[in-house]
Parts: C-alpha cells; structure tokens; sequence
C-alpha cells in the first residue's frame, strides 16, 4: 500500500507539482554548477547527482520516492519483529496521513532531511526495543540519516547526537558488541559530513551564507518590542538605528514571518539589509541584538514570550491563526509548466479534501496534534522502558532547533513531526491492542 501510494503521487505530475521559489533555485544550482552555503552544499549536489542522471527536477522526485518506499519496507519489517499488528497499523496511518507522500512530488530539502529524521529514529527504536543491532540496523543509520545530516544546517547535531546517546546507552549497559556496531555506523556519518562540509565545501570554494541571517528570531523579537512600544534605552535605541530607524522595526515586524523584518525581499527592503550585514560583519551589531533580546525577555518577558511562540507556532498550535498565511502544498495552483496525468485527479482531489476538513487540516498543516501525540506515546513508551526514550531524541532535537529558527508557517516544517508521530502511535496502539488481547485470554 505505501509502495502505490508512492508511486500514485509520484505520476500524477511532471516533472514535480512546485517548480517556483527555492525549487527551482536549488535546482538552477544544481545544473548550473553554482555552490553555496544557502540551500546547503549537501542538498544542492544530491540534486546535482540525480541530474547527471536525468537533466530534470522529476529525477530528484523519483530518487527520493526510491528513498522513501525502502525506508518503509525497513520501517514494517523491523514493526513486524519487535510487535505483531505494528505494521498494519502502521501503513494505516501513514497512508491516511497523505501529507508524507504530497511532498514526494515536490524538490525540497525537507522531504529527504524529514525522511532522514525518521530512519534515525526507527533504527533507535528497534536497536533500544530488541537489544540488538543487526547489520541491516547498521546499514539504514550509515544511508538514510545522510539525508539529515547535510541537507539542513543543524540536522548534523541532530542525527550525531541521537547516535552518540544510544552509544552511550549501549556501553553503560556493557554492551559492547551492539555498542561497537553503532559506533561504526557513527562514524561513518562524522566521516561523510566531514568530507562534505569541510573537504568538499573548500574544495569548491562554496560561498558562505552572509552571517546576519542567523538573527532572523532576534530581528523579529526587537521588532515585536518596538510595535508594543516598548521603550528602548538611548543606548539601545541607537544601536538599533544604525541599521534603521526605530519605528521601522515595529512596521517591519510580522508575527508569523520573520522574513519581513530579516530578508531583502521582505519589507525590511535591501539597502536596510545591507546596513544589518555591514553592522554584524564589522561592528559586533550581532552581539548587541543578542544582549538587547536578552534584556528584554528580562524586562518584559510577557511580550517576548508571546512574540516567540507566535512566530514558531506552527510546531505546536492546533488551530489555524487568522492572520497566518499558510502555505499549503495541497492547494497549490496548477502551473502549465507541468503535465497533470490521470493520477493527479485522484491525488489532488484527495489532498484538497484532506485540506479542507478543520480535523485532517490541523493535522497536515498545524504541528499541535503531532505534537501532542509523539509526547503522549513518550510518556506511555518511558513508562515501560526508560531507554526507548532515546528513539524521541531524534525528533525533539529537531522541533527544539526549528522553534529558534523557523521563519514561515509552512506545512513542511512539520513534516518530520508527522511521519514520526505515525511511527510512535503505531508502536503504542498495536502494544495495547496485544495486551488487551493477553489480559482476555488469561481472563
């Protein structure tokens, strides 16, 4: 069933159902042999190796598909040995979810780095549940997690950290055999990001991201600030003026965008942009953005608090903002660049119903109820054994990451979210289910 509904999505347009925006900057990259830091470097030549084999985005989507059904055929194999009625549960669910198998037909670096989140944690579920560590478990950890590991900036403490814990678990455990095989697969992944991201990144000479786009939260929390106007210090207040005027940080500030306030394109407008890179290059403007946003968290804890969580609350809220934009993939408009086959009707008709239902919307577009269910199996799987609570690092790590740095409520912020909260309900359902059905025949 995962297969088909791969496959179902994957035909039902060419070469991809998004060809605007950083589809189709990646992959102008890509083709173009044009190296930098923004898209990463990683992400950038996976795309470029699917292109030597194919000069199209469709070759990318086809790569990932192929990516995506394997992992799914280790995710049942290892969910039918660990607890029977797992697997079922688990196509189920996943199948019904849609929202994994919409982004299959999309060129976008969080299809595979959400493909990588999950692997990870599969691989740690299995090896904590069982003991063991199989050559297959060995395998999937050194491949799929690469995805994670380069295709976004900070996936690599994600997926090292998650490795390391359940090493550290194996060795105090004494262990040292299972303790030995993740240790390979450990440092095979140090290994392949050092080659890509140091080797391979001087080699090509890639051009860095300008260092002012890491205060994208700050800029937005000052702006916050200013638009209830907060009174700033005259010290405070002319450091803030060397990029622009006061009040134009309060006109800049968008609860839900911090690009507005951050990016060139956004109302903060490029010459501003340029002044912020000046400051935070040569005159230490980073380090003072930072004190300024510490003083007031401090201060006026109230409003930054609520400014900070509106601004990543597509990781947990469970309704929709009125004056959020979203940017739902399921209801992209149809584009004459691309071929529609039949397929497509049935997919598109199925994404749209799923996106128009308050219920399944909160789902597929809201990170609240995914959220709310990865914590709840946590409770019920670390009651029953502590260790497989190292299986929910992969992912905590990950929201924790996107909760400081998540410009947009886009959808596919929460991708990783979904595909593991489809994983962990599984586990925990088909565990009742069997323990219910031991009580009856002890009964």
């Amino acid at each position: 069933m995962i297969a088909a509904e791969s496959v179902l999505f994957l035909i039902s347009t060419y070469p991809g159902i998004w060809l605007q925006g950083d589809a189709a900057g990646v992959y102008g990259e890509a083709v173009n042999n044009v190296w930098d830091a923004w898209h990463t470097i990683g992400y950038v030549w996976f795309v470029r190796l699917c292109t030597l084999v194919y000069n199209s985005p469709y070759a990318v989507n086809v790569a990932q598909t192929v990516f995506w059904v394997i992992l799914n055929f280790y995710i049942l194999d290892i969910l039918e040995k660990t607890n029977k009625g797992n697997a079922f549960l688990y196509t189920v669910l996943l199948c019904c979810s849609t929202f994994p198998f919409l982004y299959l037909e999309m060129l976008a670096k969080d299809t595979v780095f959400s493909m990588g989140i999950l692997a990870t944690t599969a691989v740690l579920y299995k090896v904590l549940e069982t003991e063991a560590v199989s050559g297959k478990d060995v395998l999937c950890l050194a491949t799929i997690p690469v995805f994670s590991l380069l295709c976004r900036h900070g996936g690599e403490l994600v997926v090292l950290v998650s490795c390391a814990a359940t090493l550290a678990y194996f060795l105090v455990k004494h262990q040292k055999q299972q303790a030995k095989k993740i240790l390979v697969a450990l440092l095979w992944l140090l290994f392949v990001y050092l080659l890509v991201n140091v080797v391979l990144t001087k080699a090509l000479s890639v051009a860095k991201n300008p260092s002012y786009v890491k205060y994208s939260t700050p800029m937005a929390m000052v702006g916050a600030a200013v638009a209830q106007d907060v009174t700033f210090s005259e010290e405070d207040t002319a450091i803030l003026e060397r990029v622009m005027p006061l009040e134009q940080w309060g006109e800049c500030y968008n609860r839900y965008w911090s690009d507005d306030i951050a990016r060139d394109w956004g109302k903060i407008g490029p010459d501003a942009v340029g002044r912020l890179q000046e400051e935070v290059d040569n005159n230490g403007f980073g380090a003072e953005l930072l004190r300024i946003n510490a003083k007031l968290l401090i201060q006026h804890p109230v409003i930054y608090l609520r400014a900070f969580f509106d601004m990543n609350s597509i990781l947990w809220e469970f309704g929709t903002p009125q004056e959020a934009s979203l940017m739902s993939v399921a209801m992209v408009k149809e584009d004459e660049q691309i071929r529609y086959s039949a397929a497509y009707t049935v997919t598109r008709t199925l994404a749209q119903f799923l996106d128009s239902y308050p219920l399944t919307r909160a789902v597929m577009v809201r990170g609240g109820v995914p959220l709310f269910l990865i914590l709840f199996c946590a409770v019920i799987l670390g009651i029953r054994k502590k260790a497989l609570l190292i299986s929910f690092l992969p992912i905590a790590l990950v929201e924790l990451m996107l909760a400081f740095t998540v410009p947009a409520q886009d959808p596919r912020y929460i991708l990783p979210a979904i595909e593991c909260a489809v994983l962990f309900v599984s586990i925990v359902l088909a565990k009742a289910a069997n323990g219910k059905k031991r009580c009856m025949a002890h009964g």
